[in-house]
This record gives structure tokens, sequence and C-alpha cells, in this order.
């Protein structure tokens, strides 16, 4: 948006490209025809993605995974609803691959992420510990659900709980029990 200070009015200017992105505290300036920014403040965020999974918690939004520009991504975000701004929160490495559609569910302070599709559909589970900032592959025991992704997840009663419809539903104790 540009000001027109004789006529005291906005006017929509048009754009070429991308753009800066959202920032504060920077400096503009026009020569010509041409606007010029510099510097300022922004906040990272999570990029441009499809097939991702979301949860909440009290204060946070978070973001896992999903399908972005250049392939399939593991990264966990957090919008603060407070503070209102972005975390990135540690990778989990190779062993919890970049999957689009996976189960999502914060459970006592830890991150569940279940199953997905891997370029296969996956049938593991990885928790991360917000408190310790950690990662791991949490062992399941038992009867588990087929590898599966873009399905269901809730709690029930404190347990995590999948839902597919043509194969049944199944609860994932640990949750509960906050391995």
């Amino acid at each position: 948006m540009a000001a027109t200070p004789m006529e005291g009015k906005w006017v929509q200017l048009k754009q070429k490209g991308t753009g800066p992105g959202a920032r504060s505290s920077h400096a503009i300036a026009l020569v010509g025809n041409k606007v010029y920014a510099f510097g300022g403040e922004f906040q990272p965020r999570p990029e441009n993605r499809s097939y991702h999974s979301i949860t909440t918690d009290s204060q946070n939004v978070y973001v896992f995974g999903g399908c972005g520009v250049d392939g399939r991504l593991n990264d966990l975000w957090a919008y603060n609803v407070v503070d209102e701004k972005w975390i990135k929160f540690p990778s989990p490495g190779e062993g919890c691959k970049g999957r689009g559609g996976p189960g999502l569910e914060v459970v006592e302070g830890k991150i569940w992420v279940v199953y997905g599709f891997t370029g296969d559909e996956a049938d593991n589970v990885h928790c991360f510990d917000i408190g310790k900032g950690e990662w791991k592959e949490v062992e399941t025991k038992g009867e588990k659900p087929s590898a599966r992704s873009v399905f269901s997840t809730a709690l029930d009663r404190g347990a995590l709980a999948t839902r597919l419809k043509s194969r049944g539903s199944h609860r994932l104790k640990q949750a509960k029990k906050g391995i």
C-alpha cells in the first residue's frame, strides 16, 4: 500500500516477484518507480506445505511435516498464540524421515508423530519432549495398526487413538503413560 499525500488516500501497489517477506523495523526508499527495502526484523516461520499435521495445547499451535516445495518435511514448529511468535524446534534427524499425512497429538508435554507417508506408508511413532527438546523413536508393543497416512487422531481418555474407517481403530497407551 502507498499513500498519496496530496489526495490523502491509500493506493494498492502492483508488485513483481515475491517481495522481501513480512517484517518490522525496516526502512524503505523510493527511487524513480522502484521501492527498496533494507533490514528490519522478521520472524522465521514454516515454509508453505501441504499434507502437514497440526495440533494444539493451551498456548501453542504445532505444525509438523508435510510436503514442501522441495519434498517431504520433518520439521516441527509452534506458533505461540500469547506471544504471537513462531518457534522452530530441533530436527528429529534422519530417524524420523520427512512425511506427509502423519497423526499428531500433544500429551503431557510431549508431541507424538504417528505414521505418515515417507515414500511408503510408515508404521513408526516418534515423540518430541517439549521440556527437554529431545526426539526419540518409540517402540510400541501389542497389536498395532497397519502402516498408514492421512488419517485422524484423537485423545481417548488420555491415550492417543487412530481411526481409519476400513481398518478399525487403535489406541496407543504409551502416550497416556508419558513415555
